[in-house]
């Protein structure tokens, strides 16, 4: 069976592959800079560079393409920026602030859920139907995470209240803006991917700027200037990687593709983030990344027969 005669849908799912794969190799260059830094400025930074790369990817695409731009409706643009601001700046921030009083673990744990509960909004609200291989897929992929999140837990032992409200808190607003986004595809269809991620990354920075402690751009520029090269580097490639290259890739296959596996596939991140640093490390694989690899291996089975 050749890859090329899947159902289109399933087919533009694929991208969010590499978007993982991406955010996952940055997230471990996010997590250095953080401890040096602070996680806000490292979002920021984060945004800054997202945004330049969107506006000149799509300066570029006009140029080549050669074409009249047509606004879209302001509805589109209204779509697109709260949900930036929703996803790329609410959900980060409770994200953030989860890590630090549950851990990694229980926070991923209630995160692997979002693709479930995405796959019936995308049933409900956009007509995309789950067969009973979407359903398993969608399922395999989850147990990705959640046994990943099990051996995080294992080793941090932590439960708190209100750290699982703030990580329900970040699940629901993330998947607020992914429903927007998708919104946005379906009122102007035409919009390019560049484009919608530069009004994306607007929305966060606003957020930024408004509510973030870095909004005095001389405290922002303090700590840019208070690294050294070798970690502003590592800095600013994840943010390229980290944010433009997997934005685009994952907003492709979330305006082209099945909401439900795309947001599973792109959820498998916190997987490929331990095989590389297991990678860098040296270290042999254990009993739940194995697990965790053959979840993987047997939901994307599902996706492609």
């Amino acid at each position: 069976m050749s890859i090329l005669s899947l159902d289109p849908l399933i087919l533009n799912s694929l991208v969010a592959l590499p978007s993982a794969l991406a955010f996952a190799y940055a997230s471990l260059h996010f997590k250095e800079v953080s401890l040096r830094a602070s996680p806000l400025w490292m979002n920021s930074l984060k945004a800054c560079v997202a945004t330049i790369c969107f506006f000149l990817a799509f300066l570029v695409s006009r140029l080549v393409e050669a074409e009249i731009f047509v606004w879209p409706e302001f509805k589109t643009l209204g779509f697109f920026g709260i949900s930036g601001f929703l996803g790329l700046f609410i959900a980060d921030t409770f994200l953030l602030k989860a890590f630090a009083s549950i851990g990694i673990g229980r926070t991923l744990m209630i995160f692997s859920f979002n693709p479930i509960f995405l796959g019936l909004a995308g049933s409900v609200l956009f007509g995309q139907s789950l067969s009973d291989k979407n359903l398993w897929a969608i399922a395999l992929l989850c147990l990705c995470v959640v046994v990943m999140a099990h051996e995080s837990y294992l080793r941090e032992r932590r439960w708190a209240a209100q750290g699982l409200m703030l990580a329900v808190a970040a699940g629901v607003f993330d998947a607020l803006g992914i429903v927007l986004t998708r919104f946005a595809f379906e009122n102007t269809p035409d919009v390019s991917v560049n484009f919608g991620n530069f009004i994306r990354c607007l929305g966060a920075l606003v957020g930024f700027f408004v509510f973030s402690p870095f909004r005095r751009v001389s405290k922002f520029t303090k700590f840019f200037r208070s690294l050294e090269k070798p970690v502003l580097k590592k800095a600013l490639l994840a943010s390229f990687f980290g944010t433009y290259f997997s934005l685009s890739c994952w907003l492709w296959a979330l305006g082209h593709g099945h909401i439900g596996i795309t947001s599973a596939l792109a959820g498998t991140a916190p997987l490929f983030a331990t095989v590389i640093e297991s990678l860098q490390l040296r270290k042999p694989p254990g009993l739940h990344l194995m697990a965790a690899l053959i979840f993987f291996g047997l939901g994307f089975f599902f996706i492609l027969v």
